[in-house]
C-alpha cells in the first residue's frame, strides 16, 4: 500500500471527468491506461480489473463502445498509426487516444495544429508520454533526436493550448534487462540490453523540459522501478492490477491539480506516494502561476463542442 495513490471507483470517475475532455497520447502502455479508464468508466463491470486480453488486442474496430477512426492497420513498423475515440453522451465524457512512434514528428504536429479548426476546441487535458519507440526505432542518433523533440513538443503545446488545457507529462515505465517483442528488432537487439538505462536519463530530461514549460509531470518510472514483478513477460506491458494502479495515479494528480476531494480509500498515512503528491501540490500552490497562457484568451470560452469523432459514435 506504500505505493499506492488514492482509489477510484467508477462513480469517482464519473463524477471527477463530467463535462471534460482527455487526450492520450503515446505508446501501446498509454493505450492500456485509455483503455482501463474507458473499462473503469462503465458501470456494468462493476469496478473490476479489465481483463488481460483487452490490453493485449489494438485496431479493434470498436472496443467497450468507442471507435477506431484513423489506423495504419497491423504493422510492427513505424509509420503504426491508431486513433480512438470513447464519448459518454450521458456524462458529456470524451477520452480520445493518438498512438505516436515519435513524441514529435510531422503528422502530430499537424494534428495538433489543426486539432481546434478540425473539431472545435482543444482538449481539457492531455496525458502525454514518449521514450520507448523514439529510442529503440529511429536509429543511432535516437538520444540526441529525442532531446530535440522533446524540446519542438512543449514548445509546441506552449504555443498552441489555451489556458484550460492542462498538459501531464508521464515519464515512461521501466523495462526489463531482457526486452522482448516487436519494438525490439532483430537486427538492432542490443538496444535492449541498455534501454533500461537509456529511458531512465530520457525521462529525466524530459521531466526538465516539461516542467521548465510549465507543465505537470507525473513520475510513473519511479513508482514502478519496484513493481518489475508485475510486468508481462515481454518486459515492456504491465498486467491489468499495475495499470489501474497507473489510472489512479493519474486520477490522484488530476484531482489535487483541480482541488477536487479524493475519494479517500487510502489514507495518506499509510502511503508514501500519496504523501508526495500531496506535498507536491502544496508546494505547487505556493509558486507563481505558470503553464501555457496567450494574451487575449477568452476563459469564458470553455465551453467544448462535440466533436466530429464523436458523430462517429453516436
Amino acid at each position: 500500500m506504500q505505493i499506492m495513490a488514492d482509489i477510484f471507483l467508477c462513480e469517482d470517475v464519473s463524477r471527477l471527468t463530467k463535462h471534460q475532455s482527455f487526450l492520450f497520447i503515446g505508446d501501446s502502455n498509454m493505450r492500456a491506461i485509455y483503455k482501463d479508464l474507458v473499462w473503469l468508466s462503465n458501470p456494468s463491470h462493476q469496478d473490476s480489473l479489465i481483463p488481460v486480453h483487452h490490453l493485449r488486442e489494438k485496431m479493434e474496430k470498436s472496443y467497450e463502445g468507442d471507435a477506431l477512426i484513423d489506423s495504419s492497420g497491423l504493422t510492427a513498423g513505424r509509420d503504426y498509426r491508431e486513433t480512438r475515440d470513447f464519448f459518454s453522451q450521458g456524462n458529456d465524457t470524451q477520452f480520445t487516444f493518438h498512438f505516436v512512434t515519435r513524441c514529435f514528428s510531422p503528422r502530430l504536429q499537424e494534428s495538433l495544429r489543426t486539432w481546434k479548426r478540425e473539431f472545435g476546441s482543444y482538449p481539457d487535458v492531455i496525458v502525454m508520454n514518449g521514450a520507448l519507440w523514439d529510442l529503440s526505432r529511429w536509429g543511432v542518433n535516437a538520444v540526441v533526436s529525442y532531446k530535440e523533440s522533446i524540446i519542438k513538443l512543449f514548445e509546441l503545446l506552449k504555443e498552441l493550448l489555451p489556458p484550460y488545457t492542462q498538459v501531464i507529462w508521464l515519464t515512461s515505465t521501466p523495462v526489463s534487462r531482457k526486452v522482448k517483442g516487436g519494438i525490439i528488432l532483430p537486427q538492432i537487439q542490443s538496444i535492449g540490453e541498455t534501454l533500461r538505462f537509456t529511458i531512465v536519463e530520457a525521462n529525466r530530461y524530459a521531466a526538465r523540459v516539461a516542467s521548465s514549460h510549465g507543465f505537470d509531470v507525473l513520475d510513473i518510472h519511479g513508482s514502478f522501478i519496484c513493481q518489475m514483478h508485475r510486468q508481462c513477460s515481454d518486459g515492456i506491458h504491465w498486467h491489468p492490477d499495475s495499470v489501474r494502479m497507473m489510472v489512479n495515479m493519474i486520477l490522484t494528480h488530476f484531482s489535487l491539480s483541480r482541488n477536487c476531494k479524493l475519494p479517500g480509500r487510502i489514507p495518506p498515512s499509510q502511503s508514501v506516494l500519496l504523501r508526495q503528491m500531496l506535498f507536491a501540490r502544496d508546494e505547487a500552490l505556493t509558486l507563481p502561476p505558470g503553464g501555457p497562457h496567450h494574451e487575449g484568451e477568452e476563459e469564458a470560452g470553455r465551453q467544448r463542442v462535440v466533436l466530429r469523432a464523436r458523430r462517429r459514435i453516436l
